[in-house]
């Protein structure tokens, strides 16, 4: 059983131990299993300790068993995110003796399963429901720093017959190609998603969002987008149409903004225009 399972237990078993037994193994152990940790352990073992002392604390004053679990992350050190589940148990025998059981482990899975329910799986960008989310936070942070929120709802052209007529990998690798160059172009603190089939979407924020500002920023994705890419040894081209709707002018909520931006970009690719603001 104990070969078998994904995590480290330790049980003190009859013996007697006090609260600083855990104070003292914990740090070993989890030591071991995240050897190679920077200062990131370190905030880990004192949090872990720290919240111990308070728990045990708390349970000397109404005497019952006390129980203790906590997630914490880290960064490795080859700059991985790292999830570490510890659960602490402290067991009060009829003589109020105090044992204790520990368990510890990695929880890579957990940060897996997250990234793939917030990312796209072909493009790695954000996906729909995570763009969504990002979306109102972008408004209520425009809201409490009285600034604005820029919307680029991005439509690629002929891209379905390069998808139907070349096959879906060709199809494939342009989706890619486009999205790594769309985070080419922007900046770390703007958010780039995939919320549709070929269609992609930018949320830009800050104070300098002129109408200046915005059209030189459409100018540039634009310009990336449309560069010819080789595969295969051949060449292939794709337009878009870009459209940009601006918070709070072209929508009070970000169903409206959404809305906004798709209809300037609907009305950019009839009018054969690079981009159209709302």
């Amino acid at each position: 059983l104990f070969s078998s399972i994904a995590f480290s237990i330790l049980l003190t078993g009859g013996v007697e131990s006090s609260p600083v037994f855990p104070l003292l193994v914990v740090p070993i152990l989890i030591a071991y299993v995240l050897l190679g940790n920077g200062p990131g352990l370190v905030v880990g073992l004192f949090t872990v300790s720290a919240y111990w002392i308070a728990a045990w604390i708390g349970a000397q004053e109404v005497q019952l068993p006390l129980y203790m679990d906590m997630d914490y992350r880290m960064v490795h050190l080859h700059a991985n995110w790292m999830v570490t589940f510890v659960m602490l148990i402290a067991i009060m025998s009829s003589t109020n003796k105090m044992y204790h059981s520990l368990r510890l482990q990695r929880d890579e899975e957990r940060i897996r399963y997250e990234y793939l329910a917030a990312h796209d799986s072909l493009t790695g960008l954000y996906n729909r429901m995570m763009f969504d989310d990002l979306l109102e936070k972008a408004l209520n942070r425009s809201i409490r720093n009285n600034s604005k929120v820029a919307l680029l709802y991005i439509d690629l052209d002929n891209f379905k017959p390069i998808n139907d007529d070349l096959g879906h990998r060709v199809g494939d690798f342009v989706l890619q190609e486009m999205a790594a160059r769309l985070l080419e172009v922007v900046r770390l603190s703007d958010t780039v998603a995939r919320i549709g089939g070929d269609e992609f979407a930018l949320i830009v924020d800050g104070d300098d969002l002129s109408s200046e500002h915005l059209s030189i920023f459409a100018e540039r994705v634009y310009s990336a987008l449309v560069e010819p890419m080789l595969y295969s040894g051949e060449s292939i081209q794709v337009g878009c149409s870009i459209g940009i709707a601006c918070y709070p002018e072209n929508g009070a909520s970000a169903e409206q903004l959404l809305k906004s931006a798709d209809e300037a970009m609907y009305s950019a690719k009839k009018s054969e225009a690079t981009f159209l603001v709302a």
